[in-house]
């Protein structure tokens, strides 16, 4: 009996310890109070229900403030957060776009050491790039540009996010509907989400889904050139930062404008004149893209992606893909991560029950990162929003994407359903708006429960700022709202204490045998021989023309796993030099 509540307390003390614990205690007493009181609170909503509204009224003024409240409130909590700090592959792979367009290029040339400089997600040969579209890069560029930190680029993208998705919505909603839903944007994404505190992105898929499925409803409507263009802009948005996601949640939409164009015989010519600024974008936005690909790989057909896993892969992007023939790897850390490492992010069914755990995850990972308990309580109550008409296109272009990402082997990440953000606060808002005429005997108790949906929703915006003082378990990973992205700090500093320094540095990066391969050191600028700090890898015995070819650098060694920022002299294996002591 002693160990049967011994287990429970420690049952209780870890889950008290987690910010979604609380979520869940806060959805429940909003219902219950709800339920014994469901008028208490009419003075002091109702003031703040009418300046809603009448601030929903004005459009420019509220699509401004929505763009500028996650760039603000952001900055406001920056002496708790500070500035993001890298640590995953892609966003090392985004740092390296975003520093080559800001220096006027397309793509870099290649080392003649490439092999030493070869790392995750990037691309030596033809060209030394990001094998990732552009659009993410093309952020973090302006933000370099404008303030120095290409950090400042997520806060704009973050911002132009919450900004598109309160034009969408008020394409579907009414306009206060609209506006609630874009505010919870802000307080569940632009603040404590890995898109608004890394640099991998998610923004600009996002940003080119709401565009598309806003675009839509005012072409319908109004039939105005401008609305064509900026359809055409979202697709080319998608094409360059979600092209394979993005295809799909753009395709419902694609044929309901083809079906519209041609289902009326007198107004089709009129028509179609109106959606030719649409084909000028996307034939402009095309040869963009092309020409990009061409640069960089050598072939405008093949992206720097395609190529990437060309080279690289050792996995199939579905279940019934052949793996790829075996590649030669110049270095054991390449050669773990895609023959060993990688295996984790594939998801490998062997029965059915398998397919539907695997589909389990995929569909947790996404109710968790987009909803949560609190933005679920509304489609639970009020289930019949999942197949309204009212927004069926959002809803299908949602769904042909998760059917599409059902055939996907590789483990699901939120941004992968960027395109489709704007999908979930429709049909959230809109659940809540079903929910707010619920009366039970005469009581209005819907009404109660999207005040208090709202209420937790800033109130947990609190919880997660005093999460350090109140002893909240703060998840290392991505998959949350309230998530909290590590940061590799020790290369950081590493970084900073070299630049620095007089001089100019060649780091030889020196892994232990049990080197965590999540960990990667070896990234580096687009202007490579200009640099003021090069990262390289350690091969033996070669590494010694390596730091012969650069004799106007200091080489000093590195170890991540012992000493990660401690940097010692280099010594040469073999010649006259190794002889020095």
């Amino acid at each position: 009996m002693t160990d049967w509540f011994g287990w429970l307390d420690l049952v209780w003390l870890e889950a008290s310890a987690s910010i979604r614990f609380w979520e869940c205690c806060a959805v429940v007493l909003a219902i219950a109070v709800a339920l014994v009181l469901p008028r208490g609170f009419d003075r002091v909503f109702q003031p703040l229900e009418a300046f809603f509204r009448k601030l929903a009224g004005r459009p420019v003024l509220s699509l401004l403030l929505i763009s500028v409240a996650p760039v603000l409130l952001r900055l406001a909590v920056h002496p708790l957060l500070g500035t993001p700090q890298p640590s995953i592959h892609d966003e090392y792979s985004y740092l390296l776009a975003g520093d080559t367009f800001l220096h006027g290029r397309v793509t870099n040339p290649p080392d003649p050491f490439w092999k030493f400089f070869e790392s995750f997600h990037t691309l030596q040969q033809p060209t030394y790039a990001s094998m990732y579209p552009p659009a993410q890069g093309i952020f973090l560029a302006a933000g370099s540009f404008l303030t120095g930190r290409p950090w400042a680029g997520v806060l704009l993208s973050m911002g132009l996010l919450c900004a598109a998705l309160l034009w969408m919505l008020r394409g579907w909603l009414p306009p206060h509907w609209a506006l609630l839903g874009a505010s919870l944007a802000v307080l569940r994404l632009g603040l404590f989400s890995y898109w608004m505190n890394s640099y991998w992105g998610g923004a600009p898929g996002a940003i080119g889904g709401a565009l598309v499925a806003g675009s839509l409803p005012r072409i319908f409507r109004r039939q105005n050139p401008g609305d064509a263009v900026l359809f055409g802009l979202g697709l080319i948005l998608l094409a360059a930062s979600r092209p394979l996601e993005g295809l799909l949640y753009s395709l419902p939409f694609g044929i309901a404008l083809l079906v519209w164009l041609l289902r009326d015989r007198d107004l089709r010519d009129q028509r179609i004149r109106q959606i030719l600024p649409l084909c000028l974008v996307l034939l402009a936005g095309a040869g963009a893209l092309a020409y990009y690909n061409w640069r960089v790989t050598g072939n405008a057909l093949e992206t720097p992606q395609m190529l990437n896993i060309r080279l690289y892969s050792a996995q199939g992007l579905t279940y019934w893909s052949k793996a790829p023939p075996a590649h030669e790897y110049n270095n054991d850390t390449m050669r773990v991560f895609y023959l060993d490492r990688s295996l984790a992010f594939v998801d490998t069914p062997h029965s059915f029950l398998d397919v539907l755990k695997t589909l389990f995850i995929k569909a947790q990972v996404i109710s968790y990162f987009y909803l949560g308990p609190v933005l679920a309580v509304p489609l639970i109550l009020a289930p019949s929003v999942l197949w309204n008409r009212k927004l069926g296109l959002p809803l299908l272009g949602a769904l042909v994407l998760a059917v599409g990402h059902m055939c996907i082997a590789w483990a699901i990440r939120p941004h992968y359903f960027g395109p489709a953000a704007c999908s979930f606060y429709a049909v959230v808002v809109l659940a809540m708006s079903r929910l707010w005429e619920w009366k039970w005997r005469d009581r209005p108790l819907g009404r109660f429960l999207v005040r208090g949906i709202v209420a937790v929703t800033v109130a947990m915006v609190g919880v997660r700022v005093l999460a350090r003082p109140l002893e909240l378990e703060l998840q290392s990973t991505f998959l949350d709202w309230s998530a909290s992205m590590p940061g590799d700090y020790d290369r950081a500093a590493v970084q900073s204490s070299l630049s620095s320094g007089p001089g100019k540095f060649l780091v030889i990066v020196r892994y232990a045998n049990d080197h965590n391969i999540d960990r990667e050191w070896v990234y580096n600028e687009a202007n490579l021989s200009q640099a003021k700090v090069i990262w390289a890898r350690d091969l033996g015995p070669e590494t010694d023309a390596l730091v012969r070819h650069f004799p106007d650098r200091q080489a000093v060694v590195v170890e991540p796993d012992r000493d990660p920022r401690a940097t010692v002299p280099y010594r040469f294996t073999s010649g006259p030099a190794a002889q020095q002591p």
